[in-house]
């Protein structure tokens, strides 16, 4: 039980399943809950995608982040994100991975994965990346590069997120030792 809590506290839960974009289950996706810059608590969606999180009542939770760890570029989703989720009650998500790296999407699937990229790269600029945190930035810098945007307007994200990776890809999470 981390410091801050008690064994009081009331507890509540989100749950729920992750999926593809066909609503097949994605498995060893890293769900992790934010309250403000905290990560609060976390858990990996199982072989049918179902994963349980338990966190204090409290405050609203910042963001809800869907990491899919898998390792093979052509078989990864891209992350997904939720945000401002009700931090006093209990929870039941389905998450729709915006879709698979590699392949073409459309204006609006493509501007919801460069903002999730986006807002998670201010996260983990916040944060000392290391172990699996560090491996999945290295992943995301790969993954970016396979995207291609279809107008004037993804363009512009495109290349604001691609430059937030190329440029940060030294600093984010190094140690000043």
């Amino acid at each position: 039980m981390p410091q801050h809590e008690t064994p009081f506290q009331q507890r509540h839960k989100i749950e729920g399943m992750v999926l593809d974009m066909d609503n097949n289950p994605v498995s060893h996706v890293w769900v992790r809950l934010y309250r403000g810059a905290d990560e609060v608590a976390s858990e990996s969606a199982g072989s049918d995608g179902r994963y349980e999180i338990e966190f204090v009542s409290g405050s609203p939770l910042t963001l809800l982040r869907y990491d899919h760890l898998h390792t093979d570029l052509f078989e990864r989703q891209h992350p997904a994100i939720i945000s401002n989720i009700a931090g006093n009650r209990d929870h039941k998500i389905t998450k729709i991975m915006p879709g698979k790296v590699g392949v073409g999407y459309s204006q609006s699937e493509l501007l919801e994965i460069l903002s999730a990229y986006e807002r998670l790269y201010v996260i983990d600029a916040a944060s000392q990346l290391q172990g699996i945190r560090r491996e999945l930035y290295d992943r995301y810098h790969e993954n970016i590069p396979m995207m291609k945007y279809v107008d004037p307007i993804t363009e512009q994200r495109y290349e604001q997120v691609l430059a937030l990776y190329t440029l940060g890809q030294e600093g984010v999470g190094a140690s000043d030792n």
